[in-house]
């Protein structure tokens, strides 16, 4: 298997959604989203290749969403789909200017203990329009990488294939990182 962690879903807006991934190797990435689980006829982003010099990460877009509309999601990596019949799904936001209600998540810090995590439950529950992770939960995993802050996109993407936990709310919820550089 090329993924190592991600899909991480963000930056989704009223008509488009980025996905980030990191791979083994140098691999093709697509992403592609769909209005039935089933994926039939999904709207695709371009293919960009994951590089060494980026850390084998990449970033694709998909364009051409519909506002406030529910999308079901894959990503392909090296040709190979990430997710089972399952596809996680996301809803896109409001046309600009709309006057709607929505909440936002705030959390970090998180421990490792995937078992025991059970406010990511409570916190999907609240179906948030997204999640934002806050402060040193960015590189804990890093510490002798000063760059670790403006590279990696959250230490708790890069667990998401490993976090029975944490896993569904990342699948379904847009998520962004606030950082503090503290030395």
């Amino acid at each position: 298997m090329q993924l190592l962690h991600g899909p991480l879903l963000g930056c989704v807006t009223d008509n488009s959604a980025r996905f980030w991934v990191r791979t083994l190797d140098e691999v093709p990435v697509q992403a592609g989203c769909g209005h039935r689980p089933d994926h039939a006829n999904p709207i695709r982003s371009d293919v960009r290749t994951t590089r060494a010099g980026d850390d084998y990460t990449a970033i694709v877009e998909v364009r051409g969403l519909q506002p406030a509309t529910t999308y079901h999601y894959d990503v392909l990596v090296g040709a190979k789909p990430t997710w089972g019949p399952d596809k996680p799904s996301f809803r896109t936001y409001p046309p600009a200017g709309a006057r709607v209600r929505f909440q936002v998540a705030f959390g970090g810090g998180a421990g490792y203990n995937y078992q025991t995590e059970r406010m990511w439950d409570l916190i999907r529950g609240y179906a948030p329009a997204a999640m934002l992770f806050m402060g040193d939960n960015v590189y804990i995993d890093l510490p002798k990488c000063p760059t670790a802050c403006t590279t990696t996109p959250t230490i708790a993407g890069n667990r998401d294939r490993s976090s029975g936990a944490l896993s569904p709310l990342r699948r379904h919820t847009p998520s962004g990182t606030t950082t503090t550089r503290d030395g």
